[in-house]
């Protein structure tokens, strides 16, 4: 599975992230990665995952979803730099435009 990862600082902490959307590219979802530790990409990039599974986390009222990538490739490097400091105002901006297209999920990807 290739995605796009998302890097931010937020609280002087790391995070990541990828985008998905369904095939219509209509709905779509920001989905937290979690890396092996001293295993994190450099910066914002495309992989190639080839070991993962999913997790979940409480946030707040509600458990939300979270990949946590074992194994991966880098692809290729994304031409936008990183945030230092992440404010609200930064989560109004689609911070994948720069990547093209994201990640589309199709039957194909799912192993039944």
């Amino acid at each position: 599975m290739k995605l796009w990862i998302k890097k931010n600082t937020f609280n002087d902490r790391v995070q990541y992230s990828t985008r998905i959307q369904d095939k219509d590219k209509v709905n779509d979802m920001y989905l937290d990665l979690q890396f092996k530790q001293g295993n994190e990409p450099a910066e914002n990039c495309q992989i190639q995952v080839k070991d993962s599974f999913f997790s979940c986390y409480k946030a707040k009222d509600s458990v939300k979803p979270k990949l946590i990538i074992i194994d991966y490739e880098v692809l290729q490097t994304s031409n936008f730099t990183e945030q230092k400091d992440v404010s609200p105002k930064d989560f109004e901006k689609d911070v994948y435009a720069d990547f093209g297209s994201s990640i589309v999920l199709d039957s194909s990807d799912l192993p039944f």
